[in-house]
């Protein structure tokens, strides 16, 4: 792939997205969609005015920004069962 595709590429994604996320050149992916899931994701594009691909984009910024926020909660449950163990374990009695 050409620099001038990968730039024409990279642009394509912003008029997309409407903004530089943390990469600036898209990684080319392939995805086997069920027929339904595909029908479902082709409607919430047309109805958010956005291509079947910025629609994919923005799904896995949000799961992964759900996931995120879900491993951070996670490890710090983990530090205050840690920090208050004995006073859990009297509860627990």
């Amino acid at each position: 792939m050409s620099q001038r595709h990968l730039d024409e590429s990279a642009n394509r994604l912003y008029a997309q997205v409407g903004t530089w996320k943390s990469y600036d050149l898209p990684m080319v992916t392939t995805v086997n969609l069920p027929d339904d899931l595909h029908a479902r994701l082709k409607q919430i594009a047309e109805t958010e005015h956005r291509s079947a691909n910025a629609t994919i984009v923005v799904a896995i910024e949000e799961y992964v920004a759900r996931h995120s926020k879900r491993s951070k909660v996670r490890g710090l449950a983990a530090d205050v069962a840690e920090r208050h163990r004995e006073l859990l374990d009297r509860l627990a009695q």
